[in-house]
């Protein structure tokens, strides 16, 4: 008997269920036809050696969250969600479908190179069909507004979801929340003043309009108004004045 070996490495990238096979055929002089070796651990002869190759795919999904209008995150916001995709294992990932299921909070849903289904409020890519693992890491992202109704501590979470052909079949990301605080927003409000120009000696009405742009009801809003030196006789109408400071003070309820 004469033994001889061979040696080899397998690739590190090969689909998944994959056997490998291998026969051995000799021939010489004294042979009539080519012989060719059998696999003693099958029944027969003449067996062909193979054996079942280990693979699989390694996906990982990685969710995160900006709010476009920065912040704390309140009714009315726009949030872009974004999905990244990476295969970390050794066989390809195919027929990926990668999936995202909406809160009721969130409305307006625009998603790039994906659909959306209203009725199950799910969102929904094909873009990315087969994910190998020389393959860079594919984010896709999807906006939504949160619903300007959304009561304050509103706790909004979400979490995406892909199906693929191998084993382990599908994977889940990690869940990203927020919670709803909303604020009331006085930046809109404004201070006039009676005239472009006004000469010495005339009087001077300052005309501050309050307005609350926010989602949140304001209360007991406290203002106050530093006036010029160059002032007297000064009378705030349904408020205060300090002369000491020169300060106009006005409160309103809400």
């Amino acid at each position: 008997e004469i033994v001889r070996t061979v040696t080899g490495t397998l690739d590190e990238l090969i689909p998944q269920g994959k056997v490998f096979q291998s026969q051995v055929k000799l021939s010489g002089d004294g042979l009539s036809t080519e012989l060719l070796s059998d696999d003693p651990d099958k029944s027969g002869s003449g067996d062909v050696t193979e054996f079942p190759i280990t693979s699989a795919p390694i996906m990982t999904l990685t969710k995160a969250f900006v709010d476009l209008n920065g912040g704390v995150v309140q009714g009315g916001d726009i949030i872009e969600f974004r999905v990244s995709a990476k295969n970390s294992g050794n066989a390809p990932a195919s027929k990926i479908v990668l999936t995202d299921v909406v809160q009721k909070d969130l409305i307006n849903v625009q998603v790039t190179n994906g659909a959306y289904d209203g009725a199950s409020k799910t969102v929904t890519w094909n873009a990315i069909s087969d994910l190998v693992p020389t393959d860079p890491l594919v984010t896709l992202t999807f906006r939504a507004t949160v619903d300007p109704k959304t009561a304050t501590k509103t706790k909004i979470s979400n979490q995406a979801g892909a199906t693929f052909t191998e084993t382990p079949n599908s994977v889940a990301s990690n869940t990203v929340s927020f919670e709803i605080q909303n604020l009331p927003d006085f930046a809109a409000s404004t201070k006039l003043v009676s005239g472009a120009t006004i000469p010495a000696g005339d009087s001077v009405t300052f005309t501050i309009s309050v307005q609350n742009t926010g989602n949140l009801v304001g209360t007991e809003v406290v203002i106050t108004d530093v006036l010029p030196k160059e002032l007297s006789d000064i009378k705030v109408a349904g408020g205060t004045y300090n002369s000491g400071t020169k300060t106009a003070t006005l409160t309103v309820a809400s």
